[in-house]
């Protein structure tokens, strides 16, 4: 369970790494020297009521913030980001790590892409998605579409 906002801090000390709170509610960690940002706890919360009873495609586990609050609530998440800082991330027991998409060898109803945020790799990242994906309404959900190169992305496909 997600704890209530004034245990948000010591909740995250789990993901056994460094956090510090930046005023948009986004962490980051001294030790990345990627400088990546995460999800705020309010996104958290959002992603955690999403996944619910789910097998989650996450694609950019980052700091683990997002991995961590999926974690809650799906019955399991895949997550994949080829980064060598993110193997100091400790993570549930039920999330699956890999360094490649292809590693996977499962299906899934929904996938959360907060990977590398320039046009190619977005594409990419889209289109390794829905390989994976599968049931009546699987579901797609994009992090950071208040970035250009994002958005340009997820505009190019017809989602209809």
């Amino acid at each position: 369970m997600i704890p209530p906002p004034h245990e948000e801090e010591e909740w995250l000390q789990q993901l056994g790494i460094p956090l510090e709170r930046h005023s948009n509610g986004q962490y980051q960690s001294p030790g990345d020297p990627g400088r990546r940002s995460s999800v705020t706890m309010a996104e958290g919360r959002i992603l955690a009521g999403i996944v619910m009873g789910t097998n989650v495609l996450e694609i950019g586990t980052g700091l683990g913030v997002s991995t961590l609050c999926m974690a809650m609530t799906a019955h399991r998440v895949y997550t994949v980001d080829p980064a060598e800082w993110v193997e100091r991330v400790k993570l549930p027991k039920n999330v699956g790590r890999f360094k490649h998409i292809d590693e996977i060898d499962f299906r899934f109803s929904v996938a959360f892409i907060d990977g590398e945020h320039d046009g190619p790799s977005v594409s990419r990242d889209i289109d390794d998605a829905l390989r994976f994906l599968t049931g009546p309404s699987p579901l797609v959900i994009f992090h950071d579409t208040n970035q250009d190169p994002v958005l340009a992305e997820v505009d190019k496909r017809a989602w209809r």
